[in-house]
């Protein structure tokens, strides 16, 4: 039987005890330990990099999505009793397309599935998007890897 986690504002940090707001892009999650996460992040009009990041046209860069992923996915990882401490870097971005904006006020819905997960490689596929005028637009895909080097490390010989 699948282990379904729910995980808010209130219990993120819990999980993903290296990340920091304001460089924090989850805000709520639906794990399913060890397998998949479904995430969700609220952009408010007055974000700090709206100022800065085409400040005309403002837009969630590119790279924050890319992070969305890979955080909702460490959620997946985290979730594991066995994991719960391990720090997660990621590694590579495999493949990687950018397709609509996120724009001010927008809520990004990330999901996340863990593809292949050995001697602490972690390869995930993932995407992000929004619902604009009830239709759902894809904003970004993409195939990560991510490295639990405490596990790396553990397997080197002695």
């Amino acid at each position: 039987m699948e282990e379904i986690v729910q995980i808010d504002y209130t219990n993120i940090r819990h999980y993903l005890k290296n990340i920091l707001p304001p460089y924090l892009f989850v805000d709520k999650a639906e794990v399913c330990v060890g397998k998949s996460a479904k995430g969700v992040k609220n952009f408010a009009y007055n974000e700090w990099f709206f100022r800065c990041h085409i400040p005309d046209d403002p837009v969630v860069p590119g790279v924050f999505q890319v992070e969305a992923i890979s955080q909702t996915a460490a959620l997946a990882i985290h979730t594991q009793d066995n994991l719960f401490n391990e720090t997660i870097y990621l590694k590579k971005l495999v493949n990687v397309d950018f397709l609509n904006s996120v724009r001010p006020g927008d809520q990004m819905f990330i999901d996340t599935k863990i593809e292949d997960f050995r001697r602490g490689i972690i390869k995930i596929q993932g995407e992000t998007y929004v619902i604009r005028d009830n239709v759902k637009v894809l904003t970004c895909r993409a195939t990560i890897v991510l490295v639990a080097p405490g596990m790396v490390n553990n397997l080197l010989p002695k």
